[in-house]
């Protein structure tokens, strides 16, 4: 949400049990009970960025639902989202929404919200595999970093600073290996 200046965000993932569906896994801004919440994978602005593979915008006026019924997504005006993919497909979407007042979403956000959604993607692969050595995402994330820099270098320099602190906490609490790249890219991310 900070890095795109947006209100709350989420990320959505296939259901492997029913792929017509999304599951909520994880929100910013919208209270943990979104989490769990399911929605169709063809409707709203999520199935749309699924379905057309890039990032989408979405204002109000355009009759589009979000395709999720939340109680803080209706103070959103506009909403945008991208498609995640991991396992060799689309298999998920972030959304992320703005209120009347915030600054609206140009290509640049766009461009980094879909730099993000390839970092998630990234995530969810390496959670699933639950290893390092499958897979070396530090190009992903010198590229998402590099992206979040050239649009608010104080946004940079705030990550910067949270993810040193968060390494120097997880290093005293003796985090390793995937946790402690987690907890890294979390702080980078927040």
């Amino acid at each position: 949400c900070h890095v795109l200046a947006a209100e709350s965000a989420a990320v959505f993932v296939r259901d492997r049990a029913n792929p017509s569906e999304l599951i909520a896994v994880a929100a910013s801004g919208l209270g943990e009970e979104l989490i769990g919440e399911r929605v169709r994978a063809d409707q709203g602005a999520t199935g749309h960025a699924m379905l057309s593979g890039g990032p989408v915008y979405v204002h109000q006026s355009d009759r589009l639902d979000w395709g999720v019924e939340h109680a803080g997504m209706r103070r959103w005006e506009a909403a945008a989202a991208a498609p995640v993919t991991f396992s060799g497909a689309v298999n998920g979407a972030v959304m992320v929404g703005l209120r009347h007042g915030d600054p609206r979403l140009g290509l640049r956000e766009l461009e980094l919200l879909g730099h993000l959604t390839g970092l998630v993607g990234r995530a969810v692969e390496q959670r699933e595999l639950r290893a390092l050595g499958a897979g070396d995402p530090s190009a992903e994330i010198g590229a998402l970093l590099a992206a979040i820099e050239q649009v608010d270098e104080d946004t940079a320099r705030h990550s910067d600073l949270v993810s040193r602190m968060a390494l120097r906490v997880g290093r005293t609490l003796d985090v390793e290996g995937v946790d402690l790249v987690e907890l890294e890219l979390a702080a980078r991310l927040h």
